[in-house]
This record gives C-alpha cells, sequence and structure tokens, in this order.
C-alpha cells in the first residue's frame, strides 16, 4: 500500500519542515527564558572580568542546602561589597536570602584569609549574622538546626582571590 501512495509535495514538506524549526526555535527560547541569572559567566570568564576592572575580587563558590534543595552558584564578588544570593525552598515555602561582604582578614593575625560577614534570611526575618574567619581556598561552612533538630540551612563557601593586574 505504501508503494501505491505519492511523495508529499514541496509545499507540504516546506510547511512541515517550518512548523519544526519554529517548534526547536521556541523549545531553546523555552530553556533560555528559565536559566537562573547567577549561571552567566564561567570561572574562566569571571576572573578575567575582575582582572579588567583592575580591582581585587574574590571567586566565590557555593553550596546552599535549604530544606533538602540544594543550589551550587559561583558569585564573583570585590572586596568590600555586598554580595546577595536569593532562592526559594518550594518544599519549605520560604524565600531565603543570603547576603555577603568580604574583606582581608588581619594580616598580623592570619595569613592568606578573609573575613564573611554574612546575613541569612528567610521569608524577610532575621536568622543569623555571623562572621566566618576563613582561609583561601579552604571550605567555610555554617549551618542551623530548627528546635526539631532538623536542618534548617546548610551553607558552604570556598573564596578564592582574584588579583588585579600589577
Amino acid at each position: 500500500m505504501q508503494l501505491q501512495q505519492s511523495k508529499p509535495g514541496l509545499f507540504k514538506r516546506s510547511v512541515a519542515y517550518l512548523m519544526l524549526s519554529g517548534l526547536c526555535a521556541a523549545s531553546a527560547y523555552s530553556a533560555w527564558a528559565v536559566t537562573p541569572s547567577s549561571v552567566v559567566l564561567t570561572q574562566a570568564a569571571q576572573k578575567q572580568e575582575a582582572i579588567k576592572a583592575g580591582v581585587d575580587s574574590y571567586l566565590v563558590n557555593t553550596d546552599i542546602s535549604v530544606g533538602g534543595e540544594t543550589l551550587s552558584p559561583t558569585v564573583m564578588v570585590e572586596q568590600g561589597k555586598q554580595a546577595t544570593i536569593g532562592l526559594t525552598s518550594k518544599k519549605q515555602q520560604a524565600k531565603w536570602e543570603i547576603s555577603f561582604t568580604l574583606l582581608p582578614a588581619p594580616a598580623d593575625k592570619y595569613k592568606d584569609a578573609v573575613v564573611i560577614a554574612m546575613k541569612v534570611e528567610k521569608d524577610g526575618a532575621l536568622v543569623a549574622e555571623p562572621k566566618l574567619i576563613t582561609g583561601l581556598n579552604q571550605t567555610a561552612t555554617l549551618q542551623k538546626e530548627t528546635p526539631d533538630k532538623q536542618l534548617d540551612f546548610d551553607i558552604k563557601m570556598k573564596v578564592n582571590l582574584v588579583k588585579k593586574p600589577e
């Protein structure tokens, strides 16, 4: 039976290709539109941007776990300026915001270390406001449990210094 059927005409094939192309373009746009803006630059590109700016900056790799959900953004932040990471936990139905500022630790007490001044908020309420001192290329961890001994949040940060050009 198939041998008796004729091939679709040029018009039908062109319309089918056009519809398929449109479907592919719509799918690609949808994937691009839902990509988080915090994942825009690769680590190498972020380092190059900091070097071009001519300032000491830090590249911060994070692992943030709230309500069983984990986010791992990499953030480039200039020394002394505040960076903010926001996320929403679907499980807890809560909005989290982690803000931090990085400064060099006192050189007379610490070698190659940084002070992380953090502010952790859940649904606009302050949960914690710690200051951590960690060595460069070392992982600093901040955890908090709920009253019923469940993990409320777990934040890990690894800080690398990006030097300005000499």
